[in-house]
């Protein structure tokens, strides 16, 4: 490369697995191309962004789209840089971050315990029966059986 980051109008042209070899092929050349890099991978993210909100909004609630979001972008950011296979399929690496991220979410939760001012009241339920009328209840049940 010519020590340039890439004009924009260029990157836009990309497809998005072209954006992720280019941002990997650029990071190495010095800090011109770590910022051609991260111009690549923000485009790329951009272009898929109303899809991982879409995602994330669906499933999981309205006060935590935006956590889920970023932390999409931050698996997705660190995908581009740390692996090394050919990425062919951006959009669905997206779409199965945000799921996992989702997943992770509801699994934290989860394992939160219940504050017991929010339990439900139950309420005591007479059935009239003591412990003689559930023999004969019992005896009247089996009485069909053979």
């Amino acid at each position: 490369m010519d020590g340039h980051p890439t004009p924009h109008a260029e990157l836009a042209q990309l497809s998005d697995a072209e954006l992720v070899a280019h941002a990997r092929e650029r990071r190495l050349e010095g800090q011109t191309g770590i910022e051609a890099s991260k111009r690549c991978v923000a485009l790329l993210y951009e272009r898929r962004r109303a899809l991982v909100r879409a995602i994330c909004a669906a499933k999981a609630p309205v006060d935590v789209v935006d956590d889920l979001e970023s932390q999409v972008y931050l698996r997705f950011v660190r995908a581009v840089y740390v692996q090394t296979a050919p990425m062919q399929n951006p959009s669905g690496l997206l779409v199965k971050m945000a799921r996992n991220v989702i997943a992770s979410h509801f699994e934290k939760r989860r394992g939160d315990a219940i504050p017991t001012g929010e339990l439900p009241e139950v309420p005591v339920v007479d059935d009239g029966l003591d412990g003689a009328g559930v023999e004969e209840s019992v005896e009247e049940l089996l009485a069909v059986l053979t």
